[in-house]
């Protein structure tokens, strides 16, 4: 909704030694806002970027930065681990959605690094989503799969808080989204492992392959 604390900090990008983005429209969006601003992100020898998961590390590669190596499990403990074998990071930028639950930023601080989230893009409801929903849960699913807090949010708010009916099962893409569904009501009973869309799909293969025989 304002682009004005994005725009700024691509003005002031070289001077954040740790660069890091937790989602593909992440590295998009904020690519586009620098270089609208006359500030283009480009490839910096003393400057880390991060990306969390795959895709996102595709998206930030297509774009000309390179990134670090990370492990599956990124989050969380995960994210701990991989700072603890680094020197201290001074700064990070973290631009992301407008409305995030700041896991990663607040793993940074604990470290010691000065955090500064800038939102690039923002993630809305579809207005007829609510209506879709409602007729694919009559027809009958046997799985919901979330991809995010948000869409788990946005799953509630459409469905109501009764949530899945009995008997569909909740997989979740990580421990994260596992958590807000916990907090929406909902019962995840897969979480993928690594947390990738892939791996997400994998999961609920196996668990259906399982279920048949």
């Amino acid at each position: 909704t304002d682009p004005r604390p994005a725009r700024a900090a691509a003005a002031r990008v070289a001077a954040f030694d740790l660069l890091v983005f937790t989602s593909a429209n992440g590295v998009r969006a904020f690519v586009a806002i620098a270089a609208a601003a006359g500030h283009p992100v480009a490839p910096d020898s003393t400057r880390t970027v991060l990306a969390v998961g795959p895709a996102t590390a595709a998206a930030a590669e297509a774009v000309g930065l390179t990134c670090e190596p990370l492990p599956d499990r990124f989050a969380g403990a995960g994210l701990a681990e991989w700072l603890a074998a680094r020197p201290a990071y001074r700064s990070a930028l973290l631009p992301g959605a407008e409305v995030t639950t700041g896991a990663v930023a607040a793993q940074l601080r604990a470290g010691g690094t000065a955090v500064e989230e800038v939102a690039v893009y923002r993630t809305v409801e579809d207005p007829v989503a609510a209506e879709g929903l409602a007729r694919a849960l009559e027809a009958g699913v046997d799985y919901v799969a979330f991809t995010s807090p948000s869409t788990v949010r946005a799953f509630v708010a459409s469905a109501g808080p009764a949530g899945p009916a009995a008997g569909i099962i909740v997989a979740c893409i990580g421990p994260t989204t596992a958590a807000e569904a916990e907090a929406q009501g909902l019962t995840p009973a897969l979480v993928a492992d690594p947390h990738t869309a892939d791996a997400l799909a994998a999961a609920i293969a196996v668990h259906a392959a399982g279920a048949a025989r």
